[in-house]
């Protein structure tokens, strides 16, 4: 008993005990996918493209994207879903706009070469923006990126003619259309065959 009061306690902070960052993602080349959700956002003011990555657990961007300037203090190391090793550059401090969603927030830094995307949103922006009260929806048959906070469940509904709202409809009646047609044509060559 005395033995166990004079040892010291070796218990160490979580971070400490796991310092690696994790950034899962999962594609493979023999099973026909979803496309994966890219969206058009804003970063510091200027449009760029973003693949939305919720198995990711952190946000990163590639050097060539980085809107300010580089921390280099900081420079985590990750692993893939595939098991191989990123390591960031840096951090970069930001703000992300969504929509009307604004979104300020520290980047890690990747090679160009590391980062599928000009920008990869991880689910610690997605935990941010719920903790702001909006819920993050997909849709990817039309592509669209819908956010759902306390202000917009009131008004979805109004000025549901917009143009906007109606080119989106058009847009995904073409595509349950082009979805319906494939199925068709598929159910018929499977009759042909048998």
């Amino acid at each position: 008993m005395e033995d166990r009061q004079q040892r010291p306690n070796i218990r160490r902070p979580i971070r400490q005990e796991y310092p690696e960052v994790r950034v899962n993602a999962v594609r493979s080349s023999l099973v026909r996918a979803a496309k994966l959700p890219h969206i058009e956002v804003e970063l510091q003011g200027s449009k760029i493209n973003a693949l939305f990555d919720t198995g990711a657990a952190v946000s990163y961007l590639p050097i060539s994207s980085v809107p300010t300037d580089i921390e280099t203090g900081h420079q985590p190391t990750a692993k893939a879903a595939n098991g191989s090793s990123l390591q960031f550059l840096g951090t970069c401090k930001a703000i992300l706009r969504i929509g009307e969603i604004f979104v300020p927030h520290t980047f890690l830094v990747s090679s160009d070469l590391e980062c599928p995307a000009p920008l990869l949103i991880g689910s610690d922006i997605i935990e941010k923006i719920n903790k702001n009260g909006h819920d993050v929806n997909f849709n990817l048959l039309s592509a669209l990126f819908n956010d759902q906070g306390e202000d917009s469940k009131e008004s979805a509904h109004e000025g549901e003619d917009s143009q906007e709202s109606v080119q989106r409809r058009r847009r995904l009646e073409r595509v349950k259309e082009k979805t319906l047609k494939r199925v068709q044509v598929e159910k018929i060559r499977k009759d042909s065959e048998s």
